[in-house]
């Protein structure tokens, strides 16, 4: 065995010194690589939860789009349904607007129906009256035509014309009265005196026709100045009434009947 020298011993003493500050190096380095391996390890365990959760995303980035395209297709199809409720809520409001014109139009209709019967029963009921009021209007004025006529014809017969400036009434003169007397007494004067001639007699006390207005002088007293009436003209303007009233004594036209009725 060689022999131990100082310098060999503090190099020993050295090396074990350094040998054991190596192996608590170790022991620190393994306590660090453990400590660096159990990181890692985390760091693994939090990439794969970092990678899974970034999976997840992914697909629920694909779900989100299908999402959104079916999203999309329930937009279209709540436009379209909203198109189609508002066409089918106008047409049922069209055809609720279209009933309530039909049954206006039909209510109106059947007031107008009834309006135009009440019309027509008032018009024939009022035109029944006014008929019986033109009736009896007319029948009184032809028997006061005829009342007329006959104290006229009376009057007439019994005059002589000789006396008078003027001549014997001629048929222009005839005709003119006519016409007077059709002014005076409306268009039923005509009809009148139509009847009133047909219903006299051919002929009168004198041998004249009963609806002759010349007198036959021949057949007639002569009447003195005194008795004479004023000049007649013709029969249409003679004055037969009370000399002192100045009235015209002709019978008094029938008054106008109430219309309003």
């Amino acid at each position: 065995m060689p022999q131990e020298t100082p310098d060999f011993l503090t190099r020993w003493k050295c090396i074990s010194e350094q040998a054991v500050h190596h192996a608590q190096l170790a022991q620190t380095t393994d306590r660090l690589f453990d400590s660096c391996r159990k990181r890692c390890e985390d760091q693994s365990r939090t990439w794969q939860g970092a990678r899974d959760e970034l999976s997840n995303l992914h697909v629920l980035a694909s779900h989100s789009k299908e999402v959104a395209r079916k999203i999309e297709k329930l937009s279209a199809m709540i436009v379209q349904l909203e198109s189609q409720y508002d066409r089918i809520a106008g047409q049922r409001r069209q055809s609720e607007l279209d009933s309530w014109i039909a049954q206006q139009k039909s209510s109106h209709l059947a007031w107008q129906e009834a309006l135009r019967e009440t019309y027509s029963s008032k018009r024939n009921k009022h035109q029944h009256q006014l008929d019986q009021l033109t009736a009896e209007r007319q029948l009184r004025l032809r028997e006061r035509l005829e009342t007329d006529f006959r104290e006229q014809m009376k009057a007439y017969r019994g005059h002589d014309y000789s006396y008078y400036r003027e001549p014997a009434p001629q048929p222009s003169s005839i005709k003119t009265s006519m016409e007077q007397l059709t002014l005076r007494h409306g268009e039923d004067a005509d009809q009148a005196l139509d009847a009133f001639l047909e219903s006299e007699d051919d002929t009168d006390d004198h041998g004249q026709l009963g609806h002759s207005l010349v007198p036959n002088r021949n057949s007639m007293s002569p009447v003195s100045p005194k008795d004479k009436e004023p000049n007649i003209g013709h029969y249409g303007n003679r004055n037969r009434g009370d000399s002192d009233s100045g009235s015209e004594g002709r019978p008094e036209i029938l008054a106008e009947e109430d219309w309003s009725e």
